[in-house]
């Protein structure tokens, strides 16, 4: 039975588990695998354990699906971060979500550069195509990792901020589950595939 993007990975390896609309480009099962796993391990090796938090600022991006999942295999917790946000207000939410590690891109660069002198409790920055001043390239923080899983996959999630009623945002976060990743299926779907006897296969995927 398939549970969780490793499970597709070996069984659909290079089947598409993410279509961009608007530039055709892909990202199959095997990479998102891959990828995420080699984040996770570079989150592992940064120090990040259970429970701490990461946040990204991003235009629409096919790798948004990659830190996802390296937070949901990390037992991480993900903010995202509205790109539409003032300088002032990014970096108040990355701040107040205690996030130990932001991830943003040269499509929003000039918002990444208003943000980076007011991080006083994130310590590490990574950016993704193409370089920012004074952050860490996303792909060689990748390159230099392994596409092993962790030796111990805890299911990771988010925490979201919602408009607040005090005129600064609020964070929203569940106290996290103590399985694994695998072990994450929602009740509903977990039961569907018990009652209905849904499998991955080659040709169709959950």
């Amino acid at each position: 039975m398939a549970c969780y993007l490793g499970d597709h990975a070996r069984l659909v390896t290079d089947k598409a588990a993410v279509v961009c609309a608007e530039t055709g480009a892909t990202l199959s099962y095997r990479e998102l695998d891959d990828r995420s796993n080699r984040l996770a391990q570079y989150l592992h090796g940064l120090g990040l354990r259970r429970g701490e938090r990461i946040a990204v600022i991003l235009e629409n991006n096919i790798r948004f699906f990659e830190i996802a999942w390296a937070t949901l295999r990390s037992g991480l917790l993900l903010t995202t971060v509205n790109r539409h946000l003032t300088a002032d207000g990014a970096a108040f939410i990355v701040n107040d979500c205690d996030a130990r590690l932001v991830i943003s891109s040269s499509a929003v660069g000039e918002l990444a550069h208003g943000i980076a002198g007011q991080l006083t409790r994130c310590p590490h920055r990574l950016s993704m195509d193409g370089d920012l001043d004074g952050w860490g390239s996303y792909e060689q923080a990748l390159a230099t990792s392994t596409a092993e899983p962790l030796a111990e996959e805890w299911l990771g999630g988010a925490m979201l901020y919602s408009s607040g009623t005090t005129g600064r945002p609020k964070g929203v976060v569940r106290e996290l589950p103590m399985r694994k990743v695998w072990e994450g299926l929602e009740p509903i779907r977990a039961a569907m595939i018990s009652r209905f006897g849904w499998r991955a296969t080659p040709s169709t995927c959950l």
